[in-house]
């Protein structure tokens, strides 16, 4: 089964030095069943698109539903980072955002 995680939602997620409002189905579905998560990371090259499996999370690696989540949200990271130019949102992502780090507006970045 396949699951977006970068979903806009009410969870409250760190990620990059801030915290944003994601989806928290995929954490929630892995605790309750113990079911691994798999991150992904597609990628274009042209007009080919990769996918990057990264190594599954154990749900009961982490003590709850919301550590899964921050660690499914730290796998994703460094992906972007390092291709910030793959991130496409279809919505604006200010309204997600719950803080920022000092110095930076909202709508700014």
């Amino acid at each position: 089964m396949l699951l977006a995680f970068d979903a806009p939602g009410a969870t409250p997620t760190p990620f990059l030095g801030r915290t944003v409002l994601l989806t928290s189905g995929p954490a929630e579905l892995s605790h309750r069943t113990g079911a691994p998560i798999v991150p992904d990371v597609p990628h274009r090259e042209g007009t080919e698109i990769h996918v990057t499996f990264q190594p599954p999370l154990d749900p009961a690696g982490h003590p709850d539903r919301q550590a899964l989540h921050a660690a499914v949200a730290a796998r994703f990271e460094q992906p972007v980072v390092d291709r910030p130019e793959s991130v496409r949102l279809a919505w604006d992502p200010c309204p997600l955002i719950v803080d920022t780090p000092a110095g930076l507006e909202l709508g700014t970045a």
